[in-house]
C-alpha cells in the first residue's frame, strides 16, 4: 500500500492513529522507494522482462494547473 501512497498522506501520518509508526513509514517512503520520478519509478517496479503490467498514474491537478497559468503569463 506505501507503494502507492500520495507523498501528502505519508507527510502527515503524525497526524493520524498511526502516529507512532510515522517516522518510519515516512523514512521507508523517502528513502527505499523510488518516487522522484515516473521513469524511476517504472524502472524500479517493472521487471525488465515481464507480461504486460496494469498501473495508474495520477497527477496532480494543482500542478497541471500552476504549469498552465504560468504559459499563459
Amino acid at each position: 500500500m506505501l507503494e502507492c501512497a500520495t507523498a501528502e498522506a505519508v507527510l502527515r501520518l503524525d497526524k493520524t492513529i498511526l502516529c507512532d509508526e510515522a517516522e518510519e513509514i515516512q523514512s521507508i517512503y523517502l528513502r527505499e522507494q523510488n518516487h522522484e520520478n515516473l521513469l524511476q519509478y517504472l524502472e524500479a517496479t517493472l521487471p525488465q522482462e515481464s507480461a504486460p503490467q496494469l498501473l495508474q498514474v495520477r497527477v496532480e491537478t494543482a500542478t497541471l494547473n500552476a504549469e498552465k497559468n504560468l504559459k499563459i503569463l
